[in-house]
């Protein structure tokens, strides 16, 4: 009867009128607009009738148009039509959005005007989907309750789910009940960039440490060899971070594994590192439970097939704990300045708002600008922006429009800490005194994390940022501001991911709905509404021997290769890979994994001839995964010939110097980068880059502060505008520096090593610096790497560092030590003195409400 009933009411042109009624007054209430529209009483109870009947549904388009309703009626009409709040209460109750439920009753107690039998079902509804963790009950959403049995089950599973279902939620929670089990215990949640670590890491620190009995280490930073692991940890790191840790640690194996935005498994070369890294945590322990979370991916199936995971479970949902209002800004015509909002249900011209604007915009940086400062409200808003050198101007450009207003503390303790932390020319801090930030990747990690409390705390009004939406790092707003939106250079932004920005709008428990504002859409290169907001992924293995298989062919068999392109190292990567998996004498399962259907036959007489030429082991080969086996075994007879049989002083030479020692370090490692450049990554002869980097390296190693080492660079581009000067620097070390100089030092010490213990000169092997971890890390010093590994950041370690024991270098003596002094002895500052507590699991501001990521 439920079924025929909503049937006949999503049939009926009059519900939909009048849904489209409801949601036009809410929106120029919203905008602050003159009102054309108000729903009648009559109108607004059929609406709600017609809500309570479709919030039963399974269809995922109807629940969604009843939680508008709900969410629509409750806030228009809350004051005047109490009755109707308590129903919109019911509605919410059938579609199991209990978080949406505390929200309405934290703004008002509606129970007194809804009827016993619908408390009783709310009351029956509510119990089915609490829970008990840490002696306090949670209330989850019907999907999450489905995801925690999941998880509770002890089986791998694979989620997709829209950014704000709070899917994050439950799996940290998962991960908090798994760690509060007594004994050995050791887990990686793994992301896609540093610029999430430390959001994830905070939402550990606030209970790993703290508990009672079983406290658990929480490390960020790759582990040295030479460090002893703690028996119960947990490791928040990309994937290069744990390719590391699992070389420095041949036996490090995992209890449970979650791999954070798992779609990225289908972007190569990165995704490549990531099967490898898992693949490799899967062989030392097969039953370890993998969880692999993913927005908008239609067959999350494909994560256990792929990685062949017994009693696999997908769970999907497209339902959102919050909506998100899509939002057309017309640009005015010429010569005028108003512009015109419609909703995605409206036509082409049919505008529900108006606005007037100061000037008429030409740009993309005008138009975001212009349309944001208008369109804002006062509301946390956020900006995306192509880039950041967009980014910065479009930053710069909110705060001129902005009114003046009486200095904040905050911002201002904010902005002197980010030109002492960054530069003082930087122009992030004359931006953030005026109540605005923005957020790329390669912003130094102290810097970014106050930037984002800023924001989460209301002092911010406008953040605008870049792609590391995308990768997961959480900025939940009421509005976000979009504009022609591209993804690298020039690559038009994909519908998948266009959702996965869009669900940055509107914060689970603070209210229902939130605006995303598309600026001019119809002349945009891309037109992400055309497509479906799920996608199908495959691994990127799978997809370059489907698709690349000659090129592919092509590469293994190119003895020589030239020069390294973004086009072709996942080609190398994928040939390296399964270059290893022959020696190992597991080629016909890996290809079967790739191509279940065969047709590989070339593939694999291809990888015979060369495993025939490539003599170097396996240990050395998996230490670098992403580099093409011609290229490793190239630096290695580079290496051989100048090393073999020669005496200890020419042998040395080879050897990298410490980065605080030898008779000349800049001498060591530029002609070391010049090896790299040559035999990995085919560099001509003449080029110069490798003189450049040495410099860099070298001071960062150092643990040099960032504003020397940008004022130290001025005088290769003496000509240069600072602000990018500044982010050629930030792009230098974030890229080049800790990416792909980890990269090549992690090979080209692989090979040395193998050579010198070959050539009966293990003693010298045994001397080789850790310098892939000191350029990761930007530090060489011990204690300093130790205080890192607890979860500060280099810039909290090089302070800290002079007042602490000399002779403290495990990340447990470190830590007590941190536990045993008063932060305020330190003389740190206070953005930096939170940044040990949230260390130390001591939250200075502890969130009261479930975030999604």
């Amino acid at each position: 009867m439920i079924n025929e009933l909503d049937e006949r009411i999503w049939k009926n042109p009059a519900f939909h009128r009048e849904r489209e009624g409801l949601h036009t007054e809410w929106l120029q209430r919203e905008l602050k607009t003159a009102p054309t529209t108000a729903l009648s009483e009559a109108a607004l109870i059929r609406l709600l009738r017609s809500a309570a009947v479709l919030a039963l549904s399974s269809d995922g388009d109807r629940r969604d148009a009843a939680y508008r309703i709900a969410a629509s009626s409750f806030d228009l009409r809350r004051m005047t039509h109490p009755g109707a709040s308590a129903i919109a209460n019911v509605i919410l109750s059938r579609l199991g959005n209990f978080p949406a439920i505390d929200l309405v009753n934290g703004i008002g107690d509606v129970s007194a005007f809804t009827p016993t039998s619908l408390l009783t079902e709310e009351q029956d509804r509510r119990a089915k989907n609490e829970v008990q963790v840490s002696g306090k009950t949670t209330t989850f959403t019907d999907f999450q309750r489905e995801l925690w049995r999941d998880l509770q089950s002890g089986a791998s599973v694979g989620v997709s789910a829209p950014t704000s279902a709070g899917k994050s939620f439950v799996v940290l929670t998962h991960l908090q009940e798994r760690a509060k089990i007594g004994g050995a215990f050791r887990a990686v949640y793994l992301v896609p960039s540093r610029a999430l670590i430390t959001q994830i890491a905070d939402s550990i620190s606030t209970w790993a440490l703290r508990l009672a009995e079983n406290p658990v280490a929480l490390l960020t930073m790759p582990v040295s060899a030479e460090m002893p692991l703690p028996d119960r940890s947990i490791f928040v790191f990309t994937q290069e971070r744990l390719h590391l840790t699992q070389i420095n640690h041949p036996t490090l194996s995992f209890d449970l594994i979650v791999v954070d935005e798992a779609h990225a498994i289908a972007e190569a070369p990165r995704g490549i590192l990531l099967a490898a890294a898992l693949d490799e945590a899967l062989r030392r322990n097969p039953n370890a439970q993998v969880l692999f979370a993913s927005p908008n991916v239609s067959n999350a199936e494909v994560y256990g097939s792929y990685f062949r995971l017994q009693g696999f479970r997908a769970r999907t949902t497209m339902a959102k704990a919050v909506a998100q209002n899509i939002l057309f800004v017309d640009s005015p015509p010429a010569r005028k300045k108003l512009v015109s909002i419609r909703t995605q249900r409206s036509e082409p011209g049919a505008a529900v708002a108006h606005v007037e604007l100061v000037k008429r915009p030409t740009t993309t940086q005008a138009k975001l600008i212009s349309v944001s400062l208008a369109l804002g409200g006062g509301a946390p808003s956020l900006v995306y922006a192509n880039g950041p050198d967009l980014a910065e101007k479009v930053a710069a450009g909110l705060a001129e429009g902005l009114p003046k207003e009486e200095e904040n503390g905050a911002l201002k303790e904010l902005a002197d800490f980010i030109e002492e932390a960054v530069h003082a020319e930087y122009a992030l801090a004359p931006a953030i005194r005026r109540r605005v930030g923005f957020h790329y990747g390669r912003i130094p990690a102290p810097v970014r994390k106050a930037v984002e409390i800023a924001f989460g705390d209301g002092n911010l009004q406008y953040l605008v940022t870049t792609s590391t939406l995308l990768q997961g790092v959480n900025f939940p707003a009421k509005n976000l501001f979009i504009c022609d939106p591209r993804q690298g250079d020039s690559n038009a932004m994909r519908a998948v991911d266009f959702w996965n920005l869009a669900g940055r709008a509107g914060r689970l428990g603070k209210e229902f709905q939130g605006n995303v504002f598309l600026i001019d859409y119809e002349t945009w290169k891309a037109k992400p509404l055309d497509a479906s907001r799920a996608i199908e992924i495959e691994p990127a293995a799978v997809q370059h021997v489907d698709s690349r298989k000659a090129e592919l062919v092509d590469c293994i068999r190119e003895t020589n290769p030239q020069q390294e392109h973004p086009q072709t190292d996942g080609l190398e990567g994928i040939f390296t890979q399964l270059l290893i998996d022959l020696k190992q004498g597991r080629i016909g399962q890996s290809l079967t994994r790739l191509s279940p259907a065969g047709g590989l036959e070339d593939v694999e007489a291809a990888l015979v001839d060369a495993d025939r030429v490539i003599t170097l082991p396996v240990s050395v080969l998996q230490q670098s995964p992403t580099i093409s086996a011609h290229r490793q075994q190239r630096l290695y007879a580079c290496l051989k010939q100048r090393i073999a049989g020669r005496p200890t002083n020419i042998v040395t030479s080879y050897i990298p110097e410490h980065p605080r020692g030898g008779s000349d370090p800049y001498k060591s490692y530029s002609d070391i980068f010049k090896i790299c450049h040559s035999e990995l990554l085919g560099y001509p002869a003449k080029d110069k880059r490798h003189t450049r980097f040495a410099v860099i390296a070298l001071q960062w190693m150092r643990g040099e502060p960032l504003p020397a080492i940008i004022d130290a660079g001025r005088k290769y581009a003496p000509d240069k505008k600072m602000e990018s000067h500044i982010r050629g620097v930030l792009h230098d070390i974030e890229h080049d520096i800790r990416f792909t100089y980890v990269r090549l030092m992690t090979c080209y010490m692989a090979v040395l090593t193998e050579i010198l213990n070959e050539t009966g000169r293990a003693d010298l092997a045994a001397t080789i610096p850790n310098i892939p971890l000191y350029l990761e890390m930007g530090e060489c010093r011990k204690p300093a790497i130790a205080l890192m590994a607890v979860g500060l950041s280099r810039m909290a370690a090089s302070r800290i560092l002079p007042k602490m024991p000399s002779n403290l270098e495990t990340v447990d003596d470190v830590r007590q030590w941190l536990l045993s002094v008063d932060p305020a002895t330190l003389n740190l500052p206070p953005i930096l003195q939170g940044e040990v507590l949230r260390a130390l699991g001591i939250q200075p501001k502890t969130p009261s409400h479930q975030t999604e990521s």
